[in-house]
């Protein structure tokens, strides 16, 4: 969670609530798509008119993972850059390279700053900030 993880109101029987909007909770790497009601089940949209009921009442954000593009970059103009989709949360695997690249050995991706990981490893798709994407530089050792 971004900032604040709850927002509590209050309102009397029969008063008419204005559901909040999407930007009231954040969560890196999802959106919010509505107010799931604990109290009937029902999944309301942002700035929906809900009426009080004579007990109190609990919404829970709905959470939608972000797909992202990771950009495996290699380094190389002769040797394209690999994009592979994913969503917050799940795995995707960690490519290999079947260009070579003459005088070096390719060894694996560095990516999220310092994880390194070697073809075939299995990489979460973690979440980031808005404006952010996701990218993995190719790691070479020289011959």
């Amino acid at each position: 969670m971004v900032g604040v993880n709850s927002n509590i109101q209050t309102g009397y029987c029969g008063a008419q609530m204005d559901l909040a909007e999407d930007s009231r909770l954040k969560r890196i790497g999802y959106v919010n798509t509505g107010w799931h009601c604990e109290n009937d089940g029902i999944v309301y949209p942002f700035f929906y008119q809900y009426i009080m009921p004579d007990e109190d009442v609990i919404m829970t954000a709905v959470w939608k993972p972000i797909a992202y593009v990771i950009l495996f970059k290699t380094g190389v103009n002769s040797i394209p850059n690999i994009k592979i989709r994913g969503e917050t949360g799940t795995i995707i695997i960690a490519p290999s390279l079947d260009t070579e690249r003459e005088g070096y050995s390719f060894i694996g991706w560095i990516i999220y700053n310092s994880e390194i990981y070697y073809p075939g490893d299995e990489i979460l798709v973690k979440g980031q900030m808005p404006g952010f994407g996701i990218s993995g530089t190719a790691i070479w050792k020289l011959n």
